[in-house]
């Protein structure tokens, strides 16, 4: 067992589904050129997911034995497509989108009269009522 396995396992299922940060493949990356044998889990990794794929497109209990593991992927040819990966061309991508400018407009707040003189009688009524209930008299049962 290589060292990070489970690591390197969740980094290469989220470059499958296209869902890793740039961070992470850089991380993947780290783990290929340290390791050897973790492009070795690499190559194995694809071939293993490529054949379930593969298998699961194709009728069951077809036999496919043109599809053997030992066919489909070969280290030589992992090695040549990593090399030319390292030596290819960088592609640049312009920006297609154009920036555009938002004009922030400040809005004055406005006070609806209504409201206020509802917040002003409501909070009279609310003291009122606090000031009627601490100078009540209490009621002192009567013993019967």
């Amino acid at each position: 067992m290589i060292k990070n396995q489970d690591k390197i396992s969740e980094l290469l299922f989220r470059l499958l589904d296209n869902e890793i940060s740039d961070e992470d493949f850089l991380k993947l990356k780290t783990f290929f050129s340290s390791d050897p044998q973790a492009k070795q889990y690499y190559c194995q990794f694809m071939s293993d997911y490529s054949l379930l794929t593969l298998r699961s497109t194709t009728a069951v209990g077809e036999d496919n034995k043109e599809f053997s593991q030992n066919n489909i992927l070969d280290n030589d040819l992992w090695d040549q497509l990593l090399e030319a990966e390292k030596n290819a061309p960088a592609i640049v991508i312009p920006d297609t989108e154009e920036k555009q400018e938002v004009e922030i407009v400040q809005i004055e707040k406005k006070v609806n009269k209504i409201s206020l003189y509802a917040a002003v009688v409501s909070s009279a009524a609310l003291f009122l009522i606090l000031i009627y209930a601490h100078l009540s008299p209490k009621i002192v049962p009567y013993e019967v």
